[in-house]
């Protein structure tokens, strides 16, 4: 359990710098959209923007962003790598048009309640790529501007599916356990039964020996008795 919290906590803590260096990517494209009038300034916030872009396409996480309307604005390669498609075509759709009807929805509806409170949530969820099934753990942030408004969400996560695998395996072990611990108890207790009885058995035939030893002895004594009194 103490190995399983300091997973998550790492994971949380590289969930935050990549919500920090995303944030700034989408600062440093609107400082570019609006100081296009300085070439200067604008090759500096490309140069920028492509060099922040380099180090969140070099994470381990699939990262995304969208609006508030929930159409994607970016994504890294690995995530569009799961799609079959390239990021810039990813940008502009929503994951209707990227899912299956239900899972998008499933999404949405995630994604609209983050919207709604402002707070972030970790979600464990199914996620489909092609011919495969996974199960991840997402991290869900509300991006807000400068003025505390929410403005979109940003998404972080992590291929949890063999780590499952392996809970569910070990928890079927266990099950597996417990069932063999109780048939050996019950057949512990089965012998323990049997036993107590073998016990009262040998009992009862050895005082029906007594029993009988006793009529003997009292039977011979009587005939000797007899046979004193003949002489």
């Amino acid at each position: 359990m103490n190995g399983e919290n300091g997973t998550r906590g790492k994971l949380k803590a590289l969930d935050k710098i990549i919500s920090e260096l995303v944030i700034i990517r989408e600062q440093i494209a609107d400082s570019i959209a609006s100081n296009m009038n300085s070439q200067t300034a604008a090759d500096a916030l490309r140069e920028s923007e492509r060099d922040l872009r380099e180090v969140i396409e070099n994470l381990p996480q699939r990262v995304f962003l969208k609006d508030k309307n929930l159409v994607y604005r970016f994504c890294n390669e690995r995530y569009a790598r799961d799609l079959r498609m390239k990021p810039e075509n990813i940008v502009g759709k929503s994951d209707f048009d990227l899912y299956p009807k239900e899972l998008a929805a499933k999404f949405i509806a995630d994604e609209q309640r983050i919207l709604s409170t402002g707070k972030a949530e970790e979600i464990e969820e199914r996620y489909m790529i092609p011919g495969e099934e996974l199960t991840i753990l997402a991290t869900k942030v509300p991006i807000k501007d400068e003025t505390g408004n929410v403005r979109g969400i940003l998404a972080t996560f992590w291929d949890i599916t063999e780590r499952k695998k392996a809970e569910e395996e070990g928890k079927r072990y266990i099950l597996r356990l417990k069932e063999l611990v109780a048939e050996r108890r019950a057949q512990i207790e089965s012998l323990g039964d049997q036993l107590l009885k073998e016990v009262a058995e040998r009992k009862r035939i050895e005082e029906d020996l007594q029993r009988v030893r006793a009529s003997f002895e009292d039977y011979s004594s009587r005939n000797g008795r007899k046979i004193q009194a003949a002489k």
